[in-house]
């Protein structure tokens, strides 16, 4: 067996109890894709952010995405 393939397995098997998670609550996504989704604005975005060239401007940054993305929530829920 190649060396990668052995390292994915060994991580897998020794994660399996976070892994399997979201098989103990059914409301848990099996997928984070939603939230790659909705975070991929920020991400595209975050070259004009000048302002985040620092912890100050980067602790704003995480306010403003909090609060953009809690009005988003309350707007329209479900998506």
């Amino acid at each position: 067996m190649n060396e990668k393939l052995t390292q994915a397995l060994t991580y897998s098997q020794n994660q399996r109890e976070y892994l399997e998670t979201f098989m103990e609550d059914g409301r848990l996504p099996i997928s984070n894709s939603l939230c790659e989704a909705n975070i991929k604005p920020f991400a595209v975005a975050r070259r004009a952010w000048l302002f985040a060239d620092t912890p100050e401007g980067a602790k704003a940054n995480a306010i403003l995405y909090t609060l953009v993305e809690s009005a988003w929530t309350n707007i329209c829920p479900g998506q």
